[in-house]
């Protein structure tokens, strides 16, 4: 799933908690929106949300 993110073009970390279930991704809003995280998550084979960071 890391890997997945990070080959997104404009992310810049992604850590990823597998007995959370959860990722941490930071990545620049002006070259990728988060439905395409979502998708490259989904695309290697994981379910995907978005969780806002309060």
């Amino acid at each position: 799933m890391r890997q997945a993110m990070l080959e997104v073009a404009g992310v810049t970390t992604a850590e990823v908690t597998y007995d959370d279930a959860r990722a941490i991704v930071t990545y620049r809003p002006e070259l990728v929106d988060p439905s395409t995280l979502v998708q490259a998550v989904e695309d290697a084979g994981f379910d995907a949300q978005i969780i806002e960071m309060p």
